[in-house]
């Protein structure tokens, strides 16, 4: 900042141009002192100086500018933002009552490290101690539940270290903000319980699982996973089949580890059942379908949640008919094509699905499918009907399912 500082001033004519861009710079080591006293400084110097006068002063003013857009926009989310995580305004706070707190300079300059170490004690505190109930000691509910289901979210940690893998996928990599809006909805919503279809992660690396822990704890009530193919992606392919099954199972037991299952599983709520099915690689683990048929069998009012739509006629020529280029092999269960008519059909009412990143509505054999478009916005990139979070009422005769569009980020 300093140097383009020192180059632009000095390029227009200002006295001492070169000096005061670098001292500019230099006192920047205290986040917007040196702008301010900067500009208190060049303006009326370029104004009062021999050749000086309005045109040189709206010069250094725009150089000024222009530089500083660069910083805010460019070197201080780029430095600041991702090395800490800290909003713009809880630094210039920190610096104020770091000022004060320890006596001038000093304080100004280790404001940023001393907020830094504080946020990150309070989120490892927080996750550790004070987080909400998980389905670890998640029991049976003999009343009706408020389910909210969110969509696909792509969550990528501002402190990944895979810089270049963030900057490839940017349109996630930034999209984390419009979480608030989720976190939002869900708090105004007050639910019993959050149910994620999967890719809560843009691929797994333990900063980006705990930043998506972190961050599904804002949501304040108990939530649920199940797994989708980028929560056990990594930015390297594994070419031997059985090194890359190595791989995911790590993954795995990292996920559990931390708090999270990622395998199939049930919950009952007043005599409906829901059910969690991993489908990350596009199939089930084997003998799903018997577990679906025993799980469900005496109840009339089923959900199943999974990540990748179930592979039936109708929801294949349903995805063709928005997206022809789409790979089948990929964006349903090929690997478990008989799963709808061996244990789904006549037995689930309801199934809820992500993956396809655009939402759709069908009915297959008196089966509702329901397919989440994404629950983030991403940056800079257009999806379909993005920005959207699906609420469950398990009390409804048949069960309901209401869309709730985000505001725009």
């Amino acid at each position: 900042m300093g140097g383009l500082m020192a180059i632009g001033f000095s390029l227009a004519g200002l006295n001492f141009g070169f000096l005061l861009g670098i001292a500019i710079g230099l006192l920047n080591i205290i986040p917007y002192l040196g702008s301010i006293l900067g500009l208190l400084i060049v303006l009326p110097l370029a104004h009062f100086q021999a050749d000086g006068g309005l045109t040189l002063v709206l010069i250094v003013a725009a150089i000024f500018a222009a530089v500083q857009l660069l910083e805010s926009y460019f070197l201080t989310p780029k430095i600041m933002g991702r090395s800490t995580g800290l909003h713009p305004l809880l630094i210039i706070i920190a610096i104020f009552f770091w000022g004060k707190a320890l006596g001038g300079l000093l304080g100004m300059i280790l404001a940023i490290p001393l907020t830094a170490f504080f946020v990150v004690f309070w989120r490892l505190l927080h996750r550790k101690y004070l987080t909400p109930a998980t389905e670890k000691s998640w029991p049976a509910r003999t009343h009706p539940m408020k389910i909210i289901v969110l969509g696909d979210l792509h969550l990528i940690s501002p402190s990944d270290k895979d810089h270049a893998g963030r900057q490839r996928r940017k349109h996630f990599a930034e999209a984390w903000r419009s979480f608030d809006a989720v976190v939002a909805a869900v708090v105004r919503e007050a639910p019993d319980l959050v149910i994620s279809v999967g890719d809560l992660v843009d691929y797994y690396s333990r900063e980006n699982r705990d930043f998506a822990i972190e961050q599904m704890n804002r949501l304040q009530t108990a939530w649920m996973v199940t797994p989708g193919n980028h929560d056990f992606a990594q930015n390297y392919a594994k070419d031997d089949p059985e090194e890359a099954k190595s791989s995911i199972d790590a993954i795995r037991c990292d996920w559990a580890k931390a708090g999270v299952r990622m395998d199939n599983r049930s919950i009952e709520a007043d005599g409906a059942r829901v059910l969690l099915v991993d489908s990350h690689n596009s199939g089930v683990a084997e003998n799903t379908d018997e577990w679906i048929r025993k799980e469900v069998e005496g109840s009339a009012r089923n959900i199943l949640i999974t990540h990748v739509p179930l592979s039936t006629p109708e929801m294949r020529a349903h995805i063709l008919e928005i997206e022809p280029e789409r790979n089948l092999l990929k964006y349903v269960q090929s690997k478990a094509p008989d799963l709808f008519h061996s244990a789904v059909a006549g037995r689930v009412t309801t199934v809820i699905s992500g993956h396809l990143h655009f939402s759709a509505t069908l009915s297959v054999d008196g089966t509702q499918m329901y397919v989440l478009p994404l629950s983030i916005q991403a940056f800079g990139k257009s999806y379909r009907d993005q920005g959207r979070i699906s609420i469950i009422d398990t009390a409804a005769h048949p069960i309901q399912v209401q869309h709730l569009q985000l505001r725009s980020f």
